[in-house]
């Protein structure tokens, strides 16, 4: 390109000129809502210069807009953010610390009463509660690099190892994406700790909102035998993962080959197992990629075709593999031949776990 290569200038007459446009979403979303003018009737004797709804309006803002500490709030008073909201004033960061360290208890249950609310507005918008859906739960880690915050410990961290953090449980929708709550808990919590109690309040509330079936997903960190006897007491359809356990195979049937695995593995055999397990169905799958035998199914890791004499046909009782017939009849995964002296063996059709 030709012509100098000094930095160009940037001038503009307009004096409310802002790169957050995209935040008047956010307070049409507010305004439409009430949202700021519900908290501050439920934080009348809150002390302080600025509203609560004001504050946490603040902190809102200041999350989408891609701060993550207050030291950012600067950030919205300087760009015009505070111009499109109507503040008069963006609070200062002590200031702000100052009111989070002393309404923080007092404002978690709120905005978690406040975050059900918007969901139920927005059924409510959408023509009434959903009659079917499914709720996935799960954890999370949120590294902390400060000593002093509050239930920042040391615990399961695997960005950053021996950081301290917080590890809180999710819950959202699958069908909608609407976040149902967030329960914020110390870092060195197991991954299921408080989630019983929290599942039981969660379907209290979508059954009050009208929802008629749900189904509840959890991962292997919730697997306990507390857990399913709570998730057969509120007759909730549930999918919860199973830890590899060895003591689990005593639970389990014969290995099957099932037809569907095309279908929901594209390219692959799926076998499936199923068992009894604390009066729940244990469903155990397992996949594969086919294999194709040579001759007389070769047990190596890496198979090679046999030589054969031109003109002579495969035996009929090799072309189907005996480890997929073996399978297919229920018996499971054995040893079809003795390995030789240092050549390890195994099926060629054994699935992958």
């Amino acid at each position: 390109m030709q012509g100098s290569g000094r930095a160009l200038r940037v001038r503009h007459s307009a004096r409310n000129l802002t790169d957050g446009g995209g935040l008047v979403l956010v307070r049409k979303l507010f305004d439409r809502l009430g949202l700021a003018g519900w908290i501050d009737r439920r934080t009348e004797k809150e002390k302080g210069f600025f509203r609560p709804g004001l504050m946490t309006e603040v902190w809102i803002v200041l999350l989408l807009y891609g701060g993550g500490v207050m030291t950012d709030l600067r950030l919205l008073d300087r760009r015009g953010v505070r111009r499109i909201f109507g503040w008069v004033r963006v609070p200062h960061p002590t200031t702000f610390g100052r009111w989070m360290r002393s309404s923080g208890e007092r404002m978690v249950p709120l905005l978690d009463e406040l975050l059900w609310r918007m969901v139920r507005q927005r059924w409510a918008l959408a023509g009434g509660a959903p009659e079917r859906l499914t709720v996935t739960m799960d954890s999370t880690v949120v590294v902390r690099y400060g000593r002093k915050q509050a239930g920042a410990e040391r615990g399961y961290n695997p960005k950053k190892r021996g950081r301290p953090s917080h590890h809180p449980l999710l819950a959202y929708v699958r069908e909608t994406g609407d976040c149902l709550g967030v329960r914020w808990r110390a870092g060195g919590a197991h991954t299921a700790e408080g989630a019983e109690e929290w599942l039981e309040k969660l379907v209290e509330r979508m059954r009050g909102a009208g929802v008629g079936t749900i189904t509840v997903r959890l991962d292997k960190g919730f697997f306990s035998r507390r857990m399913v006897r709570t998730l057969e007491r509120l007759s909730v359809f549930f999918l919860l993962k199973v830890p590899r356990h060895r003591w689990l195979d005593a639970r389990r049937g014969h290995w099957r080959f099932s037809a569907k695995g095309g279908a929901v593995f594209p390219g692959e055999d799926m076998w499936t197992a199923t068992g009894k397990l604390w009066g729940a169905r244990l469903l155990t799958v397992q996949t594969a990629r086919p294999i194709v035998c040579h001759f007389q199914c070769p047990l190596t890791e890496s198979p090679r075709p046999r030589p054969r004499p031109a003109g002579v046909a495969r035996p009929e009782r090799f072309r189907l593999c005996p480890c997929r017939a073996a399978i297919r009849r229920g018996a499971g995964f054995a040893r079809l031949r003795p390995a030789r002296a240092g050549v390890a063996r195994r099926p060629c059709c054994k699935p992958r776990g």
